[in-house]
C-alpha cells in the first residue's frame, strides 16, 4: 500500500503531510522525518497543527522533528 502511495506522490505537488502520516503510522520514522523536513521547505499549510497533533507523538522527541519545529518559530 505504501508502495502505491509513494508512486502516487512522485512527480506530483502534493502536500506530503498525508504522507507523513501513514509513514508515521506504519513506523518508518526516518522517511516521515524526512518528509516532513520537505514538507516545511515547500510551506505545507497543514502544518499549522503541528504543536498539537497527536500524530506526530511518536517521532515529537527527535531531534529531526525538533529541529522543524523550532524553525517553524514554536521553540521548545
Amino acid at each position: 500500500a505504501m508502495a502505491k502511495l509513494k508512486t502516487f506522490y512522485a512527480g506530483k505537488d502534493l502536500d506530503r503531510i498525508p504522507l507523513v502520516w501513514a509513514e508515521i503510522g506504519i513506523g518508518d520514522y526516518d522517511t516521515a522525518l524526512a518528509d516532513l523536513k520537505t514538507a516545511f521547505a515547500e510551506r505545507s499549510s497543514n502544518l499549522t497543527n503541528l504543536k498539537v497533533n497527536p500524530l506526530y507523538d511518536p517521532v515529537r522527541g527527535d531531534t529531526r522533528f525538533q529541529a522543524v519545529f523550532q524553525q517553524m518559530g514554536f521553540g521548545q
